[in-house]
C-alpha cells in the first residue's frame, strides 16, 4: 500500500504539479523535508514549496528508480530517486542560470491510515 501512495506522490502530484491530490495522499499534519533543503509541516506549506520549485524549474522531473519496504514496518518505504531539471526562474534568492541538473537520492516514507505522514531524504 505504501508503494502506491509513493507512486501517486510523483507520478500525480509532483511530475504533473497538481497540488489538488495532495489531501488523497498525505495527512494535514505531513512534514516534509525537500531535497532542496526546506523542512516543513503540513499542506499549505508543502503546497507553497512545491510551486517554488515549479517557478524555478519548470521542468523538475521525478523518477522512481526502486522502492523497498519496510522490513520492520509495512507503514515505510525507501524509494531510490532520480531528480532532473532547468533553472529558469529564480529559488531562494537566486537568479535563473539556465543549467540544467540530474542528482540521485534516498527518501524514507512513513505512512499511517493510508495517508503519507513524513518524507524525509536520507543523508
Amino acid at each position: 500500500m505504501i508503494e502506491a501512495l509513493i507512486r501517486r506522490w510523483y507520478d500525480e502530484l509532483w511530475n504533473p504539479w497538481n497540488i489538488h491530490v495532495l489531501s488523497e495522499l498525505a495527512a494535514p499534519s505531513l512534514t516534509f523535508r525537500g531535497s532542496l533543503g526546506a523542512a516543513l509541516s503540513g499542506h499549505d506549506q508543502v503546497m507553497a514549496y512545491i510551486g517554488g520549485v515549479h517557478a524555478a524549474f519548470p521542468d523538475f522531473h521525478n523518477e522512481v528508480i526502486g522502492l523497498f519496504p519496510g522490513a520492520a514496518d509495512a507503514n515505510q518505504a525507501v524509494a531510490h530517486l532520480r531528480y532532473a531539471g532547468t533553472h529558469r526562474g529564480v529559488f531562494r534568492g537566486i537568479e535563473p542560470t539556465g543549467a540544467s541538473f540530474t542528482y540521485e537520492a534516498l527518501v524514507r516514507f512513513t505512512a499511517r491510515e493510508g495517508l503519507l505522514i513524513d518524507v524525509q531524504p536520507l543523508g
